[in-house]
């Protein structure tokens, strides 16, 4: 079998460059102006928007949400190209939204039947602390009168006897510690509520950022293409 051997003509080397390069920059425009959705789950609502990987929203386009083929919420996006629409009851698949400019972009997202199943968990458990229990406080004194000691004012004690001396006064008890207010525990929808609204302009950003990545690699496309035709000419005007 004969090398391979670079054609010499340079008009059928660059032919099938051309055509490629020409499907590419054809394509290019569509690539810069297709469009996405983004859309997130947001309390007992369903909020999103659309957008084109250039830069802009669809206003005013129609958007249609469905369930295991079936519509369940149409309209159309506000000025700013968004949508939203109440989680539907009861939710038996996942949730696909499209969007469509009726110029030739369509495009659609899903949310997964998970992320729409309204959570289970019951709330925790509130049991007010106990009050801390004081000592037992001392009563007063039962003890009658000393026998040694005088009966009565006036009466003299007999020689050689002191009177017995009086009961200490019983010491005041110390304050309790004020018993703690029950604090209701967060439930497991509010946990995941406020879950979502912190994580739902990452995935915002990485969805807009994954749009704008297919049209880097495409322009990287182009540039390997132009750096290959460059190659290949120069080895052949290097040979004799």
């Amino acid at each position: 079998m004969p090398p391979f051997a670079l054609p010499r003509s340079p008009a059928l080397l660059l032919a099938p460059l051309l055509i490629l390069l020409l499907a590419l920059v054809s394509a290019s425009p569509a690539a810069a102006h297709a469009l996405r959705v983004f859309a997130r789950l947001e309390g007992d609502q369903i909020s999103g928007y659309g957008f084109f990987i250039g830069g802009g929203r669809p206003r005013d386009v129609e958007w249609v949400a469905q369930m295991g083929g079936a519509p369940l919420a149409r309209g159309r996006t506000d000025a700013e190209g968004a949508f939203r629409f109440p989680v539907p009851e009861p939710v038996t698949g996942d949730l696909k939204i499209t969007v469509n400019t009726a110029e030739g972009h369509i495009a659609s997202t899903t949310l997964a039947q998970s992320r729409l199943l309204p959570a289970q968990g019951a709330p925790g458990a509130t049991t007010p602390s106990a009050q801390l229990p004081g000592p037992a406080t001392t009563g007063p004194s039962t003890t009658g009168p000393s026998t040694t000691g005088p009966a009565y004012p006036g009466q003299i004690a007999p020689q050689g006897l002191r009177p017995a001396p009086a009961a200490p006064a019983p010491a005041a008890p110390p304050p309790t510690a004020p018993a703690q207010p029950a604090t209701a525990q967060p439930t497991t929808a509010e946990i995941e509520r406020a879950v979502a609204a912190q994580v739902a302009p990452v995935l915002e950003r990485l969805e807009q950022m994954d749009a704008r990545m297919r049209l880097t690699d495409l322009v990287a496309g182009l540039s390997l293409i132009f750096g290959i035709a460059g190659m290949l000419l120069w080895a052949r005007s290097r040979r004799p």
